[in-house]
């Protein structure tokens, strides 16, 4: 195959890894962005690491 696409969170590399030359990880909309500033948090802590992203 020329390309494969699979839409997993990251649980995919110890399967495909070995099998591509390349991955090209993206963020698609859904539930699970890795993107964190993504997500409302209202309720954590300010200094919550990965939470605290510069502005």
């Amino acid at each position: 195959m020329r390309l494969l696409c699979i839409k997993v969170k990251n649980h995919f590399r110890a399967a495909f890894a070995p099998l591509c030359r390349a991955i090209i990880e993206i963020d698609a909309p859904g539930p699970a962005s890795p993107d964190l500033r993504r997500y409302g948090f209202r309720q954590a802590p300010q200094e919550l690491y990965p939470l605290n992203f510069p502005e």
